[in-house]
């Protein structure tokens, strides 16, 4: 990351640190969306095991939660705990789904097509 030490403009430098906390905070909400919709789909579906179709209601409202953190310090800043919280949470999110549709690609029958020419 560019530093006002290392030659950059101190205006532009606070200003582009400014954008990226706010791009971080904006980005919860279609995170949430995406979370959520997941949530509802899987509920409905049952393509996922329950446990995570719940896991991803609470991970949503969470999300949501990261969408209000506007504070300029502490742990609702988003350059803080919370901020780190999200972002560890979607990483977790997205590995946990990730292997639970690769294992369910796995385990599923093959199309009709595949098993009428073997």
């Amino acid at each position: 990351m560019l530093t006002a030490q290392e030659g950059g403009d101190e205006g532009a430098v606070q200003a582009l640190n400014q954008l990226t906390w706010a791009g971080e905070v904006v980005i919860t909400w279609p995170v949430a969306v995406l979370v959520g919709a997941t949530a509802a789909a899987a509920l409905r579906s049952r393509i996922f095991p329950q446990w995570h179709a719940w896991a991803d209601g609470i991970a949503a409202l969470l999300f949501l939660l990261g969408g209000t953190t506007w504070a300029k310090d502490g742990f609702w800043a988003p350059d803080r705990a919370y901020g780190t919280i999200t972002f560890l949470l979607f990483l977790a999110w997205l590995v946990v789904t990730s292997a639970l549709l690769v294992r369910r690609a796995e385990t599923a029958e093959a199309p009709l097509a595949a098993r009428a020419s073997t």
